[in-house]
């Protein structure tokens, strides 16, 4: 995969944008002194990205329920994947405060088993499907008979419409754009990194895109090495791949991780080769790469998802369509870079800095 190059105006555009839900912290972000010869766009990227989340980005306004009790069946990539367990489980909250019934399925990362609870969701007669990180493309046979059903389906972290009646974006360009300059500034513009991509998951793709944007503007960032990986392939099997990996590119000195439970196995792998010059840097910020952030084990940076928040939209999307109120282009779930200054408390995984909770339940009349 080849990522198109940007300008820097461009980047200084993104960066500004990417500041536009924002305002800055009264410390202001953490960053090193030593930037360097960096593009200031690049800095700027990676200071906004820092900053606190204090005012709402998503819709001014929602429809408020009805009352009715509807029947959601959830599908997560994999409830041992984390991040799409933050996710699925953040829906059925929402559900929950909605009066919904919802129907959990965990097909554990089997494209076979994505399309099967699909067609159990036809089966039940369910209102409508939320699916957490299963591309649409490898089940959209069985997306077609439930569009066929008159089932609404709502995806989040898909990067796809395909089939789809809604889909509620973790904007996975512009989380790469935010890790990459993260890492360009953390290493002062010196970093040789090697890649590891998740090309099943759409938002994984456009992570690698957005990275590789940022990394083509540092001229001292190199991708030395990209592999593929897949969500089954954790464990010893990803630690062994990231060992002969460092030990047949010993001048990386940075591991991409497509998100945290691979970031996880990577540290292990660093730790056992005894390589203290190499750090890891992911996505979603679950409790256990926070906490190895937090004690400056390996992992040195991570792109803070607001997973629950992810699971809420979903649901707004979900009655929105029950109720045929206008859909939103954008949910505005926002990420944050989080490094160890400025980690949520201990024990606490970040959730976007803003009460989203009372803000959709206000909207929905729910309160």
């Amino acid at each position: 995969m080849r990522a198109s190059r940007i300008t820097i105006s461009a980047l200084a555009t993104a960066a500004l944008l990417l500041s536009a839900c924002s305002a800055p912290e009264e410390s202001g972000p953490s960053t090193p002194s030593d930037t360097g010869d960096l593009p200031e766009a690049i800095v700027q990227i990676a200071e906004q990205g820092q900053q606190e989340i204090s005012e709402w980005p998503g819709p001014e306004d929602s429809p408020k329920t009805d009352g009715s009790s509807l029947s959601v069946v959830v599908i997560p990539c994999s409830m041992a994947v984390e991040g799409c367990k933050r996710q699925a489980e953040g829906f059925i909250e929402a559900a929950d405060a909605l009066g919904w019934e919802t129907t959990l399925i965990d097909p554990k990362g089997d494209p076979g088993q994505d399309n099967a609870a699909i067609d159990q969701a036809i089966t039940q007669q369910a209102d409508a499907i939320f699916m957490v990180s299963i591309d649409p493309e490898i089940v959209s046979g069985a997306l077609q008979r439930a569009d066929e059903a008159s089932i609404d389906v709502v995806a989040a972290a898909t990067d796809s419409l395909e089939g789809l009646d809604h889909e509620v974006s973790l904007h996975g360009d512009e989380e790469g754009r935010r890790l990459a300059a993260q890492v360009a500034v953390e290493t002062g513009g010196d970093a040789t990194i090697a890649m590891f991509t998740a090309n099943e998951f759409k938002t994984v793709v456009k992570r690698v895109e957005g990275s590789k944007e940022v990394f083509d503007q540092c001229d001292g960032c190199e991708i030395a090495v990209e592999r593929d990986i897949s969500v089954t392939a954790g464990g010893s099997q990803l630690v062994s791949l990231v060992q002969s990996t460092l030990q047949s590119n010993p001048d990386v000195n940075v591991l991409w991780a497509p998100y945290d439970a691979a970031a996880t196995d990577m540290v292990q792998a660093v730790r056992q080769a005894g390589r203290n010059d190499v750090f890891v840097a992911s996505f979603n910020g679950n409790l256990q790469n926070l906490d190895l952030i937090r004690a400056g084990d390996v992992q040195r940076i991570v792109i803070g998802e607001a997973l629950e928040w992810d699971g809420w939209a979903g649901a707004d999307a979900i009655l929105r369509l029950h109720l045929e109120a206008p859909m939103v282009e954008d949910d505005g779930v926002p990420s944050r870079i989080l490094v160890k200054d400025n980690l949520p408390p201990e024990g606490t995984a970040w959730e976007g800095d803003f009460d989203f909770r009372s803000k959709y339940l206000e909207m929905w009349g729910a309160a």
